[in-house]
């Protein structure tokens, strides 16, 4: 995780920096709104912005994926990588 804002509401919004472990892999691949309450809210590769809706973009490494949810939810997502 590089950044966040807070939303108030218990919520934040993370850029999280994606790894090379997780290059070639879809974001539905990840599992997040099932596995860890989070959800993609879209990724930036350089200074594109792809949305996540469809769940087919496919990472690559030290694109920036932007998350919304928990901050404990987070921090299981960025433990369990």
């Amino acid at each position: 995780m590089r950044d966040y804002v807070s939303l108030g509401t218990g919520f934040h919004v993370m850029d999280f920096r994606v790894p090379e472990g997780l290059a070639g892999k879809r974001i539905d691949e990840l599992r997040l709104s099932d596995d860890f309450d989070v959800r993609a809210l879209g990724l930036m590769r350089g200074s594109d912005f792809l949305s996540c809706e469809s769940g087919s973009a496919e990472l690559q490494t030290d694109d920036k994926l932007l998350l919304l949810g928990r901050r404990e939810n987070m921090q299981r997502l960025g433990d369990s990588l």
